[in-house]
């Protein structure tokens, strides 16, 4: 019976990890782009999209795209969120790069660290991206938040890697979750796990 539990067990924790809830407001784009933060860039161009990662005619996404004349990356829209020290994070999305448009690049979202509730004093960051084009993908990193943290900036970015043109991209169901319980399977991690029933 023990055996048969416990197979239970890592059955169900390996096909996720077990998170306290998304912390992202709207993250679907459901309608609208509405408790996003617009930045002001004259290089870059945000608005709602109807297409949906997962086809929901009563959704869309956001439209970030990057005019930029150099090789840059543009921040589309943001969320400041409030998040603890030593807690790990779930960040994550989906990402579609339409085909056809002739530039390098990718879309993603990316995660600035800030040392003070209000998303002002930086400490570090990192971006989780797709180049796939033409269909939606999922981009997913796990990381902790670092020392003195207390909050982190959420943004969908798109970077272009040649000079000239413009490169679009479209984002949807953005994540920025706490792990409550990480199981490894996906990371090949099991220093968690025990081969020991009690």
């Amino acid at each position: 019976m023990r055996c048969a539990i416990s197979a239970l067990i890592m059955a169900t924790v390996a096909a996720a990890n077990v998170s306290a809830g998304n912390l992202v407001q709207n993250p679907g784009f459901d309608g609208d782009i509405t408790d996003w933060f617009l930045h002001s860039d004259p290089n870059m161009e945000v608005e709602y999209s109807t297409e949906d990662a997962s086809g929901n005619p009563a959704s869309g996404s956001a439209s970030v795209t990057n005019h930029h004349p150099e090789a840059a990356t543009v921040k589309g829209l943001s969320q400041c969120i409030s998040v603890v020290e030593g807690f790990e994070y779930r960040i994550g999305a989906e990402i579609m790069v339409p085909s056809g448009q002739g530039i390098a690049g990718f879309g993603g979202v990316t995660v600035y660290w800030y040392g003070d509730p209000g998303c002002s004093s930086y400490i570090t960051g990192l971006l989780v991206n797709s180049d796939v084009t033409g269909a939606w993908t999922s981009v997913v990193d796990y990381r902790t938040a670092p020392s003195g943290a207390q909050s982190a900036r959420v943004y969908v970015t798109v970077h272009k890697a040649d000079v000239g043109g413009s490169l679009n991209a479209l984002a949807d169901d953005v994540g920025f979750e706490p792990v409550l319980f990480h199981s490894g399977f996906e990371s090949g991690d099991f220093s968690g796990w025990s081969a020991t029933i009690p």
